[in-house]
């Protein structure tokens, strides 16, 4: 069996199952859709009253109001008293522009609809917590919002009544943070936790608007690539809708006097959304295995905390990694050369039966298991690396501790490809010069050249970090292989025995 053709499929295995598994046999998670109750009529027009423009609202004066820590700074209005702009500071980046409606609140029955986002709220500011009041009547609807953590903030709505059915509107999707808008779509997603499982609705793939209605849901987001808005409901909701056009979310409950939420804008760390303990460090995506993508995690933050550059932690734990797969490696050279001997033998089969395709496959097959040869040996350290590979990709790609991640010189940010293209055009030299180093036969000149220019194709739009984490892989992989050529390592020898 020629061993190019061996790397040659097993790489090919290995891109198509890393971009087409989650689609073809994970399972995906569906979404709960029944049949609305009895207030269709009432949702479309809570969903119009979310499109209008400020010039069919009466002009009034607005007035902002500022909550802020070491983490968030939020920016409320006095008109309807809602959260209208979220600054994360740590990440210099605006989550919730200026003009967005978050909290809004709409009061409704079959006969009437009362639209608290028109109203001018009174406020006070009290330490960490603002307050909002409306006087209705002779009764007031009072919305407070407290910070409690870092990232974490708690909503509460007191209506002094239970005539009306609640609609809490949120009204509209996070804004993107990230130049490549079209990636930041891709990974952008409602999800919810129902059952200790995570239920998904990809925004790019929405055709219209989509209703759920499990009553006790833990926590609902709305995620991008590398941050979340997470809603934890204190009581059970009626119904959650989640917007297609302009993103955002509405949530309806027939609410009791006091109806409260906690709510968190926070970056996808891994171990500050564990630290909520409400299971919603699954809202983020590290493919499968999982284990393999947390284990490849932490030792990447290990070894950052050692060399203070995660340029330099993927170096040293590609280094890593080469020693631990040195074993298989060995292996697989101790195979090529026995494969590369033999190549007489076989050439001296194939002309001798050229005719008897049968023959000549039995022939050649005991003629590998009187030299103790298994052809598809050489492939053992690519199989064994898949998980490996797939959850780097995983980590590169979604995890926001990359993000903006500087190496050296134009390496700027290790999440993102590399901007002129050096990495993956190296990595496919070192590539195609490992080919020829290990692979002599003249007759697999094709497949030698070809399959480096196919996999520096593949790589030229992965994370520039993947990118780096291969090319000092292959690097170290060459000089391996210069070892073995050169006798470093005890070959097993090869004696040429009859054929019993």
């Amino acid at each position: 069996m020629d061993e190019v053709k061996n790397f040659f499929i097993a790489f090919i295995l290995i891109f198509l199952i890393l971009v087409i598994w989650q689609y073809l046999f994970l399972p995906k998670p569906k979404t709960k859709i029944e049949e609305p109750k009895k207030i269709e009529k009432e949702k479309f027009i809570i969903q119009e009253s979310l499109t209008k423009t400020p010039q069919e609202i009466q002009k009034i004066e607005e007035k902002e109001i500022i909550l802020e820590n070491k983490t968030v700074k939020l920016t409320f209005s006095n008109i309807g008293g809602v959260l209208k702009g979220v600054y994360l500071k740590n990440y210099e980046c605006q989550l919730l522009k200026n003009s967005s409606q978050y909290f809004g609140a709409i009061l409704f029955t079959s006969e009437e609809t009362i639209n608290l986002d028109n109203q001018i709220f009174d406020y006070q500011i009290k330490d960490s917590e603002v307050i909002f009041q409306w006087q209705w009547g002779d009764k007031k609807i009072v919305k407070s919002y407290k910070i409690a953590d870092d990232y974490l903030f708690l909503f509460n709505l007191l209506v002094p009544t239970d005539k009306y059915q609640l609609a809490l509107t949120l009204d509209k999707f996070l804004n993107f943070t990230e130049k490549d808008t079209q990636e930041e779509l891709n990974y952008s997603r409602y999800q919810y936790y129902f059952k200790k499982q995570v239920k998904g609705i990809d925004l790019k793939k929405m055709k219209n608007n989509q209703t759920i209605y499990e009553k006790e849901i833990n926590w609902l987001t709305m995620k991008t690539k590398y941050f979340l808005f997470s809603l934890i409901p204190h009581s059970s909701l009626d119904s959650c809708e989640f917007l297609k056009e302009r993103g955002g979310i509405i949530i309806y409950s027939q609410p009791p006097k006091e109806f409260s939420f906690s709510f968190i804008f926070a970056p996808l760390e891994y171990s500050l959304l564990k630290s909520f303990k409400i299971g919603l460090e699954k809202a983020i995506p590290l493919g499968w295995p999982r284990s393999f993508s947390l284990a490849i995690l932490f030792i990447l933050k290990f070894l950052y905390r050692i060399f203070g550059n995660y340029g330099w932690a993927i170096v040293v734990f590609a280094l890593f990694l080469k020693l631990i797969f040195f074993p298989f490696s060995r292996l697989q050279n101790e195979q090529m050369r026995k494969m590369q001997l033999l190549q007489p033998k076989l050439e001296e089969l194939k002309k001798r039966y050229k005719d008897d395709p049968q023959t000549l496959n039995r022939e050649t097959m005991q003629l590998y298991q009187l030299y103790k040869i298994n052809p598809f040996m050489g492939c053992l350290p690519l199989i064994i690396q898949l998980p490996v590979f797939w959850a780097l990709y995983s980590v590169f790609r979604q995890t926001i501790d990359l993000r903006k991640a500087s190496f050296i010189f134009w390496i700027k940010d290790l999440s993102v490809k590399d901007p002129i293209y050096v990495l993956p055009l190296i990595m496919g030299a070192c590539f195609l010069f490992q080919n020829i180093l290990t692979n002599p036969d003249k007759k697999n000149v094709f497949l030698v050249f070809f399959f480096p220019i196919f996999l520096t194709l593949i790589f030229l739009n992965f994370p520039s970090g993947l990118q780096l984490y291969w090319l000092i892989f292959n690097l170290l992989s060459i000089l391996e292989s210069l070892i073995f050529q050169k006798g470093g390592f005890k070959w097993l020898k090869i004696k040429t025995k009859p054929k019993p």
